[in-house]
């Protein structure tokens, strides 16, 4: 671990909608500090894409300090603001945006054109880039010839292309079956292990459980921000997926100490057992059920969950909508 690379401070977010305020950040504050691999979880509307709008420096806060790499953005201009995210943001978005007439190696190059590095210097940087997510062979072929977790390689290369010190992801896993996303979780893995700092904004409890740091959103706050033991992600659903331990939460290290170790008045027969350190968060075991009870509210919740896959991108300005969803980067 280094310098901090990501700082929020007090940061909020409101939009006018005619006579209506929208508050998508409400205080939030956070550091983030080189090598670190971070989930940033919550629902659709939670405030979390907002966030990651402000880390990739697509949107500027009303109020709060947002410093990236040490600098702060908020009275940045247009310019500074396309420098500082083409030098040190690489991004990694759930659709892929690659340029469909473009070969796979071109795509990748693109992010140094902008940097206006030598066209004799982009191909080898591409093909450094392509070998570490293995598609060397495939870099001639066009987007339309892979498949998506080869697609999802390719947004991967594209965003290490620049060596950036931060990673930014935007639900990576969400378009791809569970076994192309562990490939694509095991990747970033080894992409945090060599230093690059990873931030993978999400809504999938699974995800968070794969990431030692997670910090949870909602309503444009900070619920939680937990160090954790990870659980490997698999392609087990949400329900099923064993639950991580929680090693550092300081709000809930508190309030167990709190806890009285007997009742008033009673006895003690033997010493009091220290507690372990570790506060375990798992599932209370059910009761027995036949399987048609336990199907109905599995179904419901599956259901639920699903109509927060989708982010919600009304609330956002337009240069950082079509920015989202263009993926462009000027």
């Amino acid at each position: 671990m280094g310098a901090t690379v990501i700082s929020m401070k007090d940061v909020t977010r409101v939009y006018k909608m005619g006579d209506t305020e929208e508050h998508a950040l409400r205080g939030i504050s956070f550091n983030i500090t080189q090598g670190e691999f971070v989930a940033i979880m919550g629902p659709s509307g939670s405030g979390k894409s907002t966030c990651m709008n402000m880390i990739g420096c697509l949107d500027r806060p009303t109020s709060g300090i947002v410093e990236i790499d040490g600098r702060p953005t908020e009275k940045m201009s247009e310019k500074e603001l396309a420098v500082l995210r083409n030098k040190t943001v690489g991004f990694v978005f759930q659709q892929y945006h690659l340029i469909p007439s473009l070969t796979i190696v071109e795509n990748v190059m693109l992010p140094l054109r902008y940097q206006k590095i030598e066209k004799s210097e982009r191909l080898p940087l591409a093909e450094a880039a392509l070998e570490k997510v293995a598609l060397v062979g495939k870099m001639n072929f066009r987007p339309h010839e892979l498949s998506g977790g080869q697609k999802q390689r390719v947004a991967i290369a594209r965003a290490l292309v620049t060596r950036p010190k931060i990673i930014l992801a935007d639900e990576p896993t969400g378009a791809l079956d569970s076994e192309t996303g562990k490939q694509i979780m095991a990747l970033f893995n080894e992409i945090n292990a060599d230093g690059t700092t990873i931030v993978i904004v999400t809504h999938d409890p699974r995800i968070g459980a794969a990431i030692r740091r997670c910090i949870h959103i909602f309503d444009g706050k900070i619920k939680a921000d937990v160090t954790q033991t990870p659980v490997p992600f698999t392609g087990d659903s949400p329900d099923s997926a064993e639950k991580p331990r929680i090693l550092a939460q300081p709000q809930r290290a508190q309030a167990v100490q709190a806890q009285p170790r007997r009742a008033p008045g009673q006895p003690q027969r033997q010493p009091a057992q220290p507690r372990p350190p570790v506060v375990q968060v798992r599932p209370p075991v059910a009761p027995a059920q036949s399987s048609a009870q336990a199907v109905q509210p599995q179904q419901q919740v599956v259901q639920q969950r699903a109509q927060k896959q989708m982010p919600d991108l009304a609330t956002l300005p337009p240069a950082a909508r079509n920015a989202y969803i263009n993926g462009t980067i000027k």
